[in-house]
């Protein structure tokens, strides 16, 4: 990321954070400003190396600016930023086309990712329409030291990501507690249960790096007749694939709700 020597990050909260790493892993030499309005975050910003506006028209000249807002947020942003500004969105939800109209500026990016991202461990989505080579080289940085970087065709597949990227950890983790609580009905101390719980999951995700069919895996674990399977059966009966299905679903249609209220 050559001759590019200052951010702008709009946005305080955790993804405002995740950001912030990105960029300084990506350009160490980087001057980031962090606009944020809580006065609360302002000293711990600063202790980060950050340089903190509290007002987005106050923004000092920048050819990029990050949106880490939250989308209900989006319609209170101010900003007084030339029309060249190439702005990178990781709002849920708002598309190009109402971040163009609202900031008057024609280069506009969407990343998704998730919180995995800030320690190299994730995997950033973009969709980078009209978009110079300039410009790419400088999301495609950003995104790739979060880990893993794919560039997406459609737009759709952002608010998609959205779902799986975004809301699937809090999903698996939603998993993780409820297998911890039930190692507890059956004994085992909370310490305990948690201990072993957690390594199932390491194990899971272990697992999930070395084969790409899931149901082949089970399959490999679930013995004929043995605890494996008898477990496994009380999942289909109780048909949480159609579960899933539906928080995906609901998950989506929220980020299509999103959408059409920034529009």
């Amino acid at each position: 990321m050559r001759n590019i020597h200052t951010f702008g990050i709009v946005g305080g909260g955790v993804m405002a954070g995740v950001l912030f790493s990105l960029i300084r892993r990506a350009d160490p030499q980087a001057s980031i400003v962090v606009c944020v309005r809580d006065t609360k975050k302002v000293a711990a910003w600063r202790r980060r190396g950050a340089v903190v506006i509290r007002d987005g028209r106050n923004f000092p000249p920048t050819g990029i600016i990050l949106l880490a807002v939250k989308p209900s947020d989006f319609s209170t942003v101010e900003m007084k930023i030339p029309p060249s500004t190439l702005i990178i969105s990781v709002m849920a939800g708002v598309s190009i086309v109402s971040i163009r109209k609202r900031f008057g500026v024609r280069k506009v990016v969407r990343i998704m990712m998730n919180i995995a991202a800030e320690h190299g461990a994730g995997l950033a989505v973009w969709y980078a329409p009209s978009i110079d080579a300039a410009g790419r080289r400088i999301v495609r940085a950003i995104c790739q030291t979060a880990g893993q970087a794919r560039e997406i065709m459609r737009e759709a597949d952002i608010d998609r990501a959205t779902v799986i990227l975004g809301s699937g950890p809090a999903f698996l983790l939603r998993v993780l507690s409820d297998l911890t609580e039930a190692a507890c009905c059956i004994g085992l101390s909370s310490q305990n249960a948690s201990q072993m719980a957690r390594s199932a999951f390491a194990a899971a995700q272990m697992l999930a790096t070395k084969e790409s069919n899931s149901k082949r895996l089970i399959d490999r674990i679930a013995s004929k007749g043995g605890t494996t399977e008898a477990g496994l059966i009380m999942f289909s009966n109780a048909k949480t694939g159609a579960l899933w299905d539906k928080a995906v679903r609901a998950a989506y249609a929220r980020a299509e709700a999103l959408r059409k209220s920034a529009q």
